[in-house]
């Protein structure tokens, strides 16, 4: 087993025991398991889920936590919408720290709060290799501190850092030695004890025997594909796996190219082949990793090799020192900085069953994707590194080498080094960018700038290579079609962003992103020039474009044409768009607002929340959410959806296919709308029965001969809250807050922390200034000009008539801005990092934190999603 220690920590977690010497009333319901790089998550998630199954045999498990993977694109589950359930998420840096500073990358922006609220909340934080993680290390420590010294969440969260490589100056940073937590406090590491040293499997691992074989390369480009093959192929063993280790994609797709040439020359046995490197579409990425697991699961534990197999040659770049546990006879690497030179070197005889194991480093030649260049995100490194890293590691592999060339073992040569100023420095984090308390606060916002944009946080997330990713997909239309649905996460593809920018200068055609505010909030697909390219982008381009061949991931080159994957069943989604709003079946708006006030309740409980102040405000919020869907501009839309979705059933009932005529007359059925209303959801395409029982190809096609945009021209929940906003501050509900009246607008992630004009004509998201909404039951019992005046700030009012005198407009009606910044709290001018505001317990929460708002949005936009599915729990009460 891998990680021996995790898996004590998940038992832990799982009976509710400790987590390392410090012991909790209530486990962390969420797991979160982070890696450097996406290509190994998937063995990760295999062995956790073989850990699971163990706790399970064993009797400690009740109910199984579920393993959900974060790796690029919105997954189709739904553990965002399910805070109370125990729940493991493995994933990269990339998408879980891009979700915990909320601007997920690959995923609806609309939802960044929900996944901010979860992973700042009630986790166990586990960063696997954090020698890989370069300012992603960073932001998890920083993280930690803000937590514990800024906005502690409702729920805590734990940080374990994990590495063979951990240098002392992990808690460097300014704020934490300014709170007295720079430095790693020794009772809180965990290293192995004398005892377990003796054990005899970690004692094989430590007196494994390695020689190293340290050259000099004396050309710009490195070791030269041809005759690096050549020695690999002569140097295999029969049995046995070799290791090729490059820094770089496009040297490994070189060295894979030429050792795949030299194997098909061979007149020996020739070895299986596998490519592993970030650069794949999910299902090719698969396909290469199986290959590895299917030489693994048949190495003879005895002797560490496969019985009547050829061998298998593994060429990667540095995917393979983070989660894969992998013993190869043979390693070549390409030098990299010290931390990642002894993760590789651990890649080699592992357990110590490899004969004559060999490693062979060479100094890398510059990037073929010219990213070293001029003006480049790498222009000062040699591939992803600096190149003072290369040499120091250089000199240091030499020193091991000689060290050993003096009758050393592999291991003492190593521990000898290992102790020198030069190594300790080497194995030090120096990050190059640390997320302060302000850059957090403000990323808290998540309404785009003045250009449209948003705050770009790829430096928080990882900096050791600076070209950080885009994600493209590839479609069979040079345009998108109306109704194109949204990427799934099997069609996406990392790119680094520079080589992208790179790829479309040489393009005729540009790469499209879908904007969902565009055409007053309809959305649309824009096309994207070079230079409009930006990390954590998800961009289209068509098939013909070419640039990904199936068998060496992402090229680059435009005579590789992939076969576009099969698309997805989401639609894109449109800032008017209400999606969430239909289903299976018609529900009034009374009884889904009593179902979300049930599952609020339920979910509070669940969740221990009864005494936690700010959880008063979630189920006076839930009988408010949906009061703007009593708008007459509501039934219109929602009539006039109808009466388009009927026209197309009617034109397209087909008479060949009695299968799917069937299905269409039972759906004609479930959209005749009852008696009453208003209605808060209604019947939607993607619920049809007997969809299940259609191909995937012919449900697509019906689907989108179906494809009806429901269009109301407004945000229903910014009616809701401007109605509550009057309700609260003329003092006709008492029971409101203002938190409340926060949580009603943010309860569908598009109306946050600024009110504004989405169009040309409207004054607040599709609202007309001061229109009339006619009212709804006892909520808003008569008809009312809505209070879009509230969305001004600043110096607005008004003088008296000598001209003395201002007024301004917040003393008789504060502003929203004004209302979210009292509810986040801000860090006051002077303090210290400890000098913690406090949190006002009063009927008016204030200084709650981002933590705390985000989960408390969470489960608001939990119950909702919950009650939709499963209608009928507040009015069966």
């Amino acid at each position: 087993m891998r990680k021996p220690w995790v898996f004590k920590q998940l038992k832990c977690v799982c009976r509710g025991r400790r987590v390392g010497d410090h012991s909790l009333s209530r486990p962390p319901r969420r797991l979160v398991y982070c890696l450097p790089m996406r290509t190994l998550v998937v063995q990760t998630e295999r062995a956790i889920r073989c850990w699971i199954s163990n706790l399970e045999k064993s009797g400690l498990l009740k109910q199984s936590p579920k393993v959900h993977v974060l790796m690029g694109g919105e997954q189709a589950d739904d553990w965002d919408v399910h805070p109370e359930r125990d729940a493991v998420l493995v994933g990269t840096q990339d998408m879980l720290l891009s979700r915990l500073l909320n601007r997920g990358y690959g995923m609806s922006r609309y939802r960044w709060p929900m996944h901010l609220g979860l992973l700042g909340n009630d986790c166990l934080w586990v960063m696997d290799e954090v020698q890989l993680m370069g300012s992603g290390l960073a932001t998890t420590v920083q993280v930690d501190a803000f937590q514990k010294h800024f906005w502690t969440p409702i729920k805590p969260c734990h940080f374990l850092w994990m590495s063979a490589t951990l240098g002392d100056s992990l808690f460097g940073t300014r704020d934490r030695k300014d709170c007295g937590i720079g430095q790693i406090d020794p009772d809180r590491r965990f290293d192995l004890k004398p005892a377990e040293r003796k054990e005899p499997a970690v004692k094989a691992r430590i007196e494994a025997h390695k020689t190293i074989d340290v050259r000099n390369s004396s050309t710009r480009r490195g070791a030269d594909p041809t005759a690096l093959a050549k020695d690999v192929l002569a140097r295999h063993q029969s049995g046995r796996l070799s290791l090729v280790i490059s820094n770089t994609v496009p040297a490994a797709r070189d060295l894979y190219r030429a050792i795949c040439k030299a194997v098909a020359e061979s007149s020996v046995p020739r070895p299986d082949t596998v490519l592993l490197h970030s650069r794949f579409r999910s299902q090719d990425r698969q396909r290469q990793m199986a290959a590895l697991q299917q030489f693994l699961d048949r190495l003879n534990p005895k002797t560490g090799a496969a019985d009547g197999h050829p061998g298998l040659v593994v060429v990667s770049t540095q995917v393979v020192e983070a989660g894969v546990d992998i013993s190869s006879v043979r390693l070549w690497s390409e030098i990299a900085p010290w931390p990642s030179a002894i993760q590789r070197l651990g890649r080699l005889n592992r357990e110590g069953l490899q004969p004559d194991a060999t490693a062979v480093f060479w100094m890398p030649g510059e990037s073929e994707e010219k990213d070293n260049e001029k003006g480049a995100p790498n222009e000062k490194r040699v591939g992803p590194y600096l190149r003072a890293d290369l040499e120091l590691a250089r000199k240091l592999l030499a020193d091991v080498e000689a060290g050993m060339a003096d009758g050393k073992g592999y291991r003492d040569a190593l521990d000898a080094v290992l102790v020198t100023v030069e190594s300790k420095k080497a194995l030090e984090v120096d990050y190059d960018a640390v997320i302060r308390p302000h850059d957090f606060l403000e990323l808290f916002e998540t309404e785009p700038d003045l250009a449209g944009g948003f705050t770009d946080v790829s430096r928080y997330v990882r900096d050791q290579d600076r070209n950080v990713d885009a994600h493209v997909f590839w479609r069979n239309t040079r345009a998108p079609i109306a109704g194109e649905s949204a990427p799934a996460a099997d069609e996406l593809c990392p790119v680094p962003f520079y080589s992208l920018q790179q790829f479309l200068k040489g393009s005729k055609w540009p790469a499209r992103v879908w904007n969902p505010e565009a055409a007053d909030g309809e959305g649309r697909w824009e096309a994207q020039r070079s230079n409009d390219v930006r990390p954590g982008m998800t961009l289209r381009l068509w098939s013909k474009q070419g640039g990904y061949s199936t068998d060496f991931g992402w090229t680059g080159n435009p005579a590789d044409r992939p076969t576009p994957a099969v698309a997805g069943d989401r639609p894109s989604e449109r800032l008017s768009g209400d999606s969430a709003s239909r289903g299976p079946h018609w529900v009034s708006l009374p009884d889904h607002a009593a179902d979300v006030v049930a599952e609020v309740e339920r979910l509070v409980a669940e969740l221990g929340l009864t005494d936690e102040s700010g959880a008063a405000a979630l189920p006076v919020a839930a009988r408010w959410h949906d009061v703007g869907k009593a708008s007459p501009r509501w039934d219109g839309a929602v009539r006039q959806y109808l009466n388009a979705l009927l026209e197309k059933i009617h034109g397209c009932l087909p008479r060949d296919d009695p299968q799917i005529a069937e299905m269409l007359a039972r759906f004609l059925t479930e959209l005749r709308m009852p008696e009453g209303g208003p209605w808060a959801k209604f019947p939607d395409v993607r619920e049809m029965p007997g969809r299940e029982q259609l191909t995937p190809e012919r449900w697509a096609a019906l689907r989108r001969s179906l494809y009806t945009p429901f269009r109301p021209g407004y945000r229903h929940e910014a009616i809701s809250a401007l109605a509550a906003w009057h309700a609260w501050h003329h003092g006709t509900a008492p029971q409101l807050t203002g938190l409340a009246v926060y949580l009603i607008a943010a309860h569908h992630g598009k109306v946050r922390t600024v009110l504004r004009a989405t169009g040309k004509r409207d004054a607040v998201f599709g609202i007309a200034e001061e229109e009339v909404f006619p009212g709804w039951g006892e909520l808003v019992p008569k008809s009312l000009a809505l209070p879009t005046r509230t969305r001004r700030f600043g110096a607005e009012g008004e003088w008296s008539e000598d001209g003395n005198t201002f007024t301004p407009l917040w003393a008789r009606c504060p502003s929203w801005a004004s209302l979210v910044a009292n509810l986040l709290g801000d860090l006051p001018a002077g303090s210290k990092p400890g000098d913690l505001p406090a949190r006002d317990a009063g009927p008016e929460p204030r200084n709650l934190g981002p933590f705390r708002i985000a989960f408390l949005e969470t489960i608001l936009r939990s119950a909702d999603a919950q009650a939709s599915a499963r209608p009928g729990r507040g009015t069966s009460r």
